[in-house]
């Protein structure tokens, strides 16, 4: 018998929760959206700064020269990139903050023991709502993540691990 079949057939310790596989799917898809959702969110910030520089400097370049007809199209492309840095940052600050909350969520809850004791549906809701932005694998990871914690497996794990948690907070 090798050690890898050992590990699979041991038993779990008294008294410990065993994590199921969607517990885990849960984690993994949560991780790798927030990896995802952290470049997104620096690209987008380049991107916005850059867009920034485009729209701001060459119009007043094209000022400079004193181009009778490019001080209205300098002043309209300005305000085209004014309106575009506010979107791409507010865009950036949410994929990075997504980010964040992913990433914690998803290293507590690969803890052992987790750090959690319920599952985190703000997250899904978030990652959803990611799709707003153009972000298809946050969106498709909150879809999952909302259809997983339906499951009985993963209701039951999360109320042992509440169990838990209040049998240790009162001992």
């Amino acid at each position: 018998m090798t050690t890898q079949s050992m590990l699979a057939t041991a038993p779990a310790p008294a008294g410990a929760t065993v994590r199921p596989a969607l517990v885990t799917t849960i984690a993994i898809l949560t991780l790798v959206s927030g990896v995802f959702n952290v470049l997104i969110g620096v690209s987008t910030l380049v991107g916005g700064l850059f867009v920034a520089v485009i729209f701001g400097l060459v119009p007043q370049m094209a000022n400079a020269y004193e181009f009778r007809q490019a001080r209205f199209v300098g002043a309209m492309m300005m305000g085209i990139g004014i309106v575009t840095l506010v979107i791409l940052l507010a865009l950036a600050i949410y994929f990075l903050v997504l980010a964040f909350l992913e990433l914690r969520y998803s290293v507590r809850l690969l803890a052992n023991p987790p750090a959690v004791t319920r599952p985190a549906r703000h997250i899904a809701v978030l990652e959803i709502v990611a799709v707003l932005g153009g972000n298809i694998i946050a969106t498709l990871t909150g879809v999952l993540a909302l259809a997983f914690y339906g499951e009985p497996a993963v209701q039951a794990y999360f109320a042992a691990l509440s169990a838990e948690r209040a049998r240790a907070i009162t001992a």
